[in-house]
């Protein structure tokens, strides 16, 4: 048999392309993907409906419908198409996908990658909740309820496409209508949009879609890098259990709400909405009530804040719920090889204390998974609630926001190890009849393994007779005991003038 040598080349140079070809349209998958999900959220600004108006100026806007979903992004290789979830899980096999690989092949494409919103579809059409879409995933029964709704392209034929928002979004917007537009599909569709060339027009789609269908929300493009995320505002009767003080009185309040067995969530903070006028009759108020803790929560500062017995009740206000940290946020928090082994994103967990009546202080008891809000706004106080459960119910932010699993056991901090000081240092000086002391110490907690407390604490401790607040606490968490030597060095630098006595 005659062997073709020539032949023999060209087709195993044609492999070597091919398979060069996959490789590098998967590492650009790779890298876009995980691009896209770190910076979409820096992108977006949060509105609700009452603001449009004020906050938007007449241009022409593209406008999407939101989906209450889950983020996927989607490449198909070629051959077959796989998605990949917030925490990077890649999931296939989904009829979903099988429809997108059709879809690609059939457009004559080498491979591409997609970013939708994965959601679950009744024959009605009526809004599901991203709650749908997590029992459809763990039902394989419910696999052909699910819909990929394609909002984005991150490449074509290993080409970029649009990189957050760098490309005007209706050229892309009717690439995606060109893929998956031309003829009507049930497992995957072009995002619906519509056109707006004012904010009144943007206000007739806000009435249509949200107030009218139910949507979750709008996505408002426009030819700036940033995207305005529009929903509507939810308010939640919330219990106050803490504050901080700044200039004018009362900075931030911290705000809970109630779980069935009487224990409080902490879920946010803030002061927004607060007058002048209030801000010093709460300060006046709240100090009144002032108790102990053995867990200290702090502000965007790092300062911690005073604890209060539970009296007060708030309506506060908030436009967008999450149950995830961002990739930046977990960093900050957790050592990098954390973020690596769970994923691109993990679940935000709240922690679960109690009041004591008798001993009139708070005992923390765990974290567990929960929420975190954006744009909180103090409404108004509630004189006609209670801090109960019936009052302040869990449920008013889990219906909003379904909390992530729990993905390791609680642990119940009568169960951990104790923390140990490592380092400790206090200072004080006398100066006009007025006592100062610092104190900084850093803890070694030796509850990292639990994967919900850091590894490192620095605790800083700032007291005054001269001050109307005479304590006042920083504490600093890290993976790094030699960062938190350092901050602490560096404040010590700073703090600690002529006049110190080191004690």
């Amino acid at each position: 048999m005659k062997i073709d040598l020539y032949q023999n080349l060209l087709d195993a140079l044609e492999i070597a392309d091919v398979m060069h070809e996959d490789s590098r349209s998967l590492c650009l998958f790779n890298e876009l993907s995980q691009d896209y999900k770190q910076n979409l959220s820096k992108n977006f600004l949060l509105l609700h409906g009452n603001e449009i108006s004020q906050k938007l100026v007449d241009q022409e806007f593209c406008v999407t419908r939101k989906i209450d979903g889950e983020l996927r992004t989607i490449f198909f290789n070629g051959k077959e198409t796989v998605m990949r979830s917030s925490s990077n899980k890649e999931q296939k096999d989904f009829p979903c996908l099988e429809e997108i690989t059709k879809i690609c092949k059939a457009n004559g494409l080498k491979n591409a990658a997609f970013v939708g919103e994965l959601n679950f579809v009744l024959e009605n059409n009526k809004r599901t909740r991203v709650t749908d879409v997590i029992h459809a995933l763990a039902n394989k029964e419910l696999h052909s309820k699910l819909r990929l709704s394609i909002f984005d392209i991150l490449f074509i034929d290993s080409k970029a496409i649009n990189k957050i928002n760098t490309k005007p979004y209706k050229e892309v917007h009717n690439k995606i209508v060109e893929i998956f537009g031309k003829e009507k599909n049930f497992f995957v569709e072009p995002i619906q949009m519509e056109i707006a060339s004012t904010t009144e027009e943007v206000i007739k789609i806000y009435k249509k879609w949200v107030e009218q269908e139910k949507a979750e929300g709008l996505v408002v493009h426009s030819d700036t890098q940033f995207l305005w995320k529009i929903k509507p505002l939810h308010t939640i009767d919330a219990v106050a259990l803490g504050y901080t003080v700044g200039e004018q009185g009362v900075r931030d309040i911290l705000f809970a709400v109630t779980e069935k067995d009487g224990t409080y969530r902490l879920f946010a903070h803030g002061g927004n909405g607060l007058t002048y006028e209030q801000r010093e009759y709460y300060l006046e108020k709240f100090n009144e009530i002032k108790c102990s803790t053995n867990y200290y929560y702090t502000d965007s500062r790092n300062v911690a804040f005073f604890m209060i017995k539970p009296k007060y009740v708030f309506e506060v206000g908030a436009i967008d719920f999450s149950a995830e940290k961002s990739l930046y946020a977990t960093i900050q928090e957790r050592s990098l090889a954390e973020v690596k082994e769970d994923g691109l994103y993990s679940p935000k967990y709240n922690p679960i204390i109690m009041y004591s009546p008798i001993t009139k202080e708070y005992d923390f008891l765990k974290k567990s998974p929960g929420v975190s809000t954006y744009s909180l706004q103090i409404l108004r106080l509630r004189d006609d609630k209670n801090p109960i459960y019936e009052d302040t119910r869990v449920e008013q932010i889990s219906d909003i926001c379904p909390f992530s699993e729990e993905n390791f056991p609680s642990v119940k901090i009568e169960n951990l190890p104790k923390s140990e000081i490592l380092y400790k240092s206090v200072y004080k000086k006398i100066n006009n009849a007025s006592l100062y002391v610092k104190k900084f110490v850093i803890l070694k907690t030796n509850k990292e393994n639990t994967k919900k407390f850091s590894k490192y604490l620095l605790h800083i401790s700032d007291f005054s007779t001269g001050r109307k607040e005479c304590i006042q606490k920083v504490v600093i968490p890290s993976c790094s005991y030699q960062q938190l030597f350092e901050i602490m060095q560096r404040r010590i630098r700073k703090e600690i003038k002529t006049g110190w006595i080191l004690c």
